[in-house]
């Protein structure tokens, strides 16, 4: 019977190291979108940003024996998104599984990772979350234990061909790659210049001072853009979107005009 017992062990042991940790990603990701359904919202699509945030968090928790959505260098998820994808803009929101010793079967795992998360407020409100657009689900096997990060987000837009330096006077040319499926007159654009007293003449007709909002413009592909002169001291020049009227400051990219 102890030789039975010890065999039986083994293999739980062998069985639980064997675990694929992208099984159990597609597992959760499958069951988070059943119980979407079951609210009749949308499924989120898979986002690789988001689940590179994802794996990147679990990855660290893991290593670190940490179990937090702030991590050790003070982040949270948003911070990370900034540090990490700087070129996203949109809201995010991260929720948190873990265990100590995973089930015999990966699909065990995600069910009961999921069931958990259904039962806390917060990470059932972000799975059930109609403004959400994409999500990534990382997973990192320690041990005999899994850690699983959900990264939610409402995903705006997404700078493209940014240049973080130019020369005085040069044109400084802005696009984003809209994500979200809303026209372009939906978004604006935000500059704060170096020179925090210059006088720029708005697109509205009034004189700001030290930084303006910007129109934007059309080109095509779902890509808007704007241009303007980088006239305005040498320095810092901060740019941010802002979509309907939201203005979305922890994405601002800075330029340094030299």
């Amino acid at each position: 019977i102890m030789r039975q017992l010890k065999i039986v062990i083994l293999f739980m042991f062998i069985s639980v190291l064997a675990l694929n940790a992208d099984a159990i990603e597609d597992e959760v990701f499958r069951l988070i979108n059943l119980e979407r359904s079951k609210a009749a919202l949308p499924p989120l699509p898979n986002n690789q940003r988001l689940h590179s945030l994802a794996l990147y968090h679990s990855d660290n928790m893991s290593k670190n024996k940490f179990f937090s959505n702030i991590d050790l260098d003070g982040l949270d998820s948003k911070a990370r998104q900034v540090k990490l994808y700087p070129e996203m803009v949109g809201n995010i929101s991260e929720s948190l599984g873990k265990l100590d010793v995973i089930p015999f079967t990966d699909k065990k795992a995600a069910e009961s990772i999921v069931k958990n998360m259904m039962s806390t407020p917060d990470s059932k409100k972000n799975i059930l979350d109609k403004n959400f657009n994409a999500m990534g689900v990382g997973a990192f096997k320690r041990g005999l234990g899994v850690y699983v990060t959900i990264t939610f987000a409402d995903i705006i837009a997404e700078s493209v061909d940014f240049k973080p330096k130019a020369k005085l006077n040069d044109d400084i040319n802005i696009k984003y790659r809209i994500l979200n499926k809303a026209a372009f007159t939906d978004f604006k654009l935000a500059v704060e210049m170096a020179d925090k007293e210059a006088r720029i003449a708005g697109d509205d007709g009034k004189t700001y001072i030290g930084k303006v909002i910007y129109d934007v413009e059309d080109m095509g592909n779902g890509i808007l853009g704007r241009t303007f002169k980088a006239e305005y001291g040498k320095g810092e020049y901060k740019i941010s979107i802002l979509y309907k009227g939201q203005h979305f400051l922890s994405n601002v990219r800075t330029i340094t005009v030299e």
